[in-house]
């Protein structure tokens, strides 16, 4: 039996090339310019205030993974429902397998929870964060 194989959407490929690279040069420049931007900030602040804005920088950071995470487990969801995978209607940018039937429905599980992994990995480094930065804060007498 021959394997289904869809092929790549190249449109969409330079399309994501793009964003990624877009987004790598961008999320540099904002590094290059924040953290010493942060750090001289930090050296003028009050502890407790430079902590809290520690905290929140931190926690900002988890929020992208968070709706990767979403994104995954709506494309999961579609996939168990249809019994395909990757469900029909899909774009992918490199010729990829389809699965159809119990296997369709295995990586639509797996996806899934490899999500919700992920989004509890980011709750449990935002709860780490916060109870850290909060236990360095020494209240104000």
């Amino acid at each position: 039996m021959e394997k289904e194989i869809l092929k790549a959407d190249l449109r969409l490929r330079k399309i994501v090339l793009g964003v990624l690279i877009v987004v790598m040069i961008l999320g540099s420049i904002a590094l290059a310019w924040f953290v010493p931007w942060l750090n001289s900030q930090i050296e003028t602040m009050d502890t407790s205030v430079a902590l809290k804005l520690l905290n929140r920088f931190v926690i900002g950071l988890l929020f992208p993974p968070v709706f990767f995470a979403a994104y995954m487990i709506t494309f999961g969801i579609k996939s168990l429902r249809q019994g395909v995978f990757p469900p029909e209607g899909s774009r992918v940018i490199r010729d990829t397998v389809v699965y159809r039937g119990k296997a369709a429905k295995v990586k639509g599980i797996v996806l899934i929870l490899m999500a919700l992994a992920l989004v509890t990995f980011c709750i449990y480094t935002m709860i780490f964060a916060y109870m850290m930065f909060s236990s360095l804060i020494v209240p104000s007498v």
